[in-house]
C-alpha cells in the first residue's frame, strides 16, 4: 500500500480554520474483513483533484488531494487481486 504524504497541506482558505494539522482528515467505514469499502472526506477532494487553484475551497492542497487520491485507489486495487 502507498504510504501517505510527507506533508499535508490544506488550501489557504482552510488553513485558518483548520490549524497546524498534518494529517489527512480522511474517513473510512469497513467492510467485511475489516477492509475499508467507502472513503469519504468533509474536505474537499475534487477540485484539488482537476487542479484549480480556487479560493474558497475547504480542502486540500491540488498534489495532496492527488496523492490521497492514488493511495486510496492502490489500497481497493490490492483487495481486488
Amino acid at each position: 500500500m502507498q504510504r501517505k504524504p510527507d506533508q499535508i497541506l490544506y488550501r489557504s482558505f482552510a488553513r485558518p480554520l483548520i490549524g497546524k494539522q498534518n494529517e489527512p482528515r480522511l474517513c473510512g467505514v469497513s467492510i467485511s474483513g475489516g477492509r475499508i469499502g467507502v472513503f469519504f472526506s468533509r474536505e474537499d477532494l475534487s477540485a484539488g483533484l482537476a487542479g484549480e487553484q480556487v479560493d474558497g475551497v475547504f480542502g486540500y492542497d491540488p498534489q495532496v488531494a492527488a496523492q490521497l487520491m492514488r493511495s486510496m485507489i492502490l489500497y481497493a486495487d490490492h483487495g481486488a487481486k
